[in-house]
């Protein structure tokens, strides 16, 4: 694991970088350890509460060097108050305002079971202080990324046979949640969950650009 210290003054140089001229060429958030490893939501639709709890994961791991991995069940369980309805749907927006308001717990604090249940009470191991949407433009996006991992919806809908390489096969009829954790100049990386058996270990490459409709809906939690 790096240093807290190392973490924080990279995100900090490339968020001068981008504020000051062009995004880096190229970002890959998990060459610094502040990503976990894939995960898989089953059959339940909880896709918004992975792409939160991942962009959560990313920001702390990089403001304070500690990377924990979070609850996506305690959201599926507790954050309906927030308009968001389990497995049959959410929005990473609306995760960030519980998070904001009640904080999250780890992964292993409320365990993961692909169902709705009951809202439990369990430890909080961090919160944040607020949440922004990116701007509709693929630089505005690259920027974003360039400081911390960023949750996005996508359209998925061609997505099932995807084994590897760089995709761009889709429209831009949004309906999936995933994790942008960097890209080149050729591709956005994405962190999906729907397990690592799926894609390139768990992640898709997607085409530089507005690919699957990556750059329309994307936001991002502050810590």
């Amino acid at each position: 694991m790096l240093s807290r210290h190392f973490i924080a003054t990279f995100g900090l140089c490339l968020l001068v970088q981008s504020a000051a001229a062009a995004a880096p060429a190229s970002v890959d958030w998990r060459r610094f350890g502040v990503v976990t490893p894939v995960k898989n939501q089953g059959q339940c639709g909880s896709d918004w509460a992975f792409a939160a709890t991942g962009a959560v994961e990313g920001i702390g791991a990089i403001t304070t060097g500690k990377l924990y991995n979070l609850s996506e069940q305690q959201l599926i369980d507790c954050s309906r108050l927030y308009h968001n309805e389990g497995c049959n749907g959410g929005s990473a927006i609306d995760a960030f305002k519980f998070v904001m308001s009640r904080g999250l717990a780890s992964q292993y604090g409320y365990l993961y079971t692909a169902r709705d249940g009951a809202c439990k009470q369990a430890p909080t191991v961090v919160r944040i202080t607020g949440q922004g949407e990116v701007a509709k433009s693929v630089d505005a996006l690259k920027e974003a990324v360039a400081r911390q991992p960023i949750a996005a919806m996508v359209d998925s809908r061609n997505w099932v046979t995807y084994k590897g390489g760089i995709f761009s096969d889709c429209g831009t009829d949004l309906d999936h949640a995933v994790l942008i954790i960097g890209y080149t100049s050729d591709y956005w990386i994405v962190k999906n969950s729907w397990g690592t058996q799926w894609g390139n270990s768990g992640y898709i490459y997607l085409k530089m650009g507005n690919t699957c409709g990556i750059g329309e809906m994307a936001s991002y939690p502050t810590d």
